[in-house]
């Protein structure tokens, strides 16, 4: 799956109210940001096991990327990446967490004013910092794209998309 079909297959699943849709958007993208950087704390101070660490970041990149894709949607923009990811390395998995903290941030503080223009602008970026992240759990932008609609289908098929909680 690219990131054009994602963008339109994750629509299926956006339930929020949308006289409120960016601040909805924005705000769990920052906190989407803050689980994936909580996942990587716990893990250094418990230990994680890789694999279970590895299938909790790449389930909290697909979270950020939907609210990418409804942000995208919500300005009539397209998701796009950044520059390609290349293969990334795991000393460098925080800084991008926190660059991604700061992006997220930034679109944050400017969301009474923003454009299409400014959406497009920092979309890619986020994009690219996610890209980066799961090559360095080993897996990839799509496989990310693919897990995160095949769970959101699942949720959806249950009636669970709303509420809380990973193992829902």
């Amino acid at each position: 799956m690219n990131l054009r079909e994602y963008q339109t297959a994750s629509r299926a699943t956006a339930i929020y109210p949308r006289d409120r849709a960016l601040e909805y958007c924005v705000l769990g993208l920052i906190s989407e940001v803050g689980e994936l950087a909580g996942k990587l704390k716990k893990s250094i101070r418990d230990g994680t096991p890789e694999d279970v660490l590895r299938e909790q970041i790449l389930d909290e990149l697909g979270d950020c990327l939907w609210y990418c894709a409804q942000i995208a949607t919500e300005k009539d923009a397209k998701i796009l990446a950044g520059p390609p990811a290349s293969t990334g390395l795991r000393s460098l998995v925080a800084p991008r967490i926190a660059t991604l903290g700061s992006l997220s941030g930034v679109l944050g503080c400017n969301i009474a004013h923003w454009s299409s223009l400014t959406i497009a602008g920092e979309l890619p970026r986020l994009v690219h910092q996610i890209a980066y992240i799961a090559t360095a759990f080993g897996s990839s932008l799509e496989s990310v794209l693919d897990r995160n609609i095949a769970k959101l289908a699942s949720r959806q098929r249950r009636g669970v998309l709303q509420g809380e909680g990973d193992g829902r």
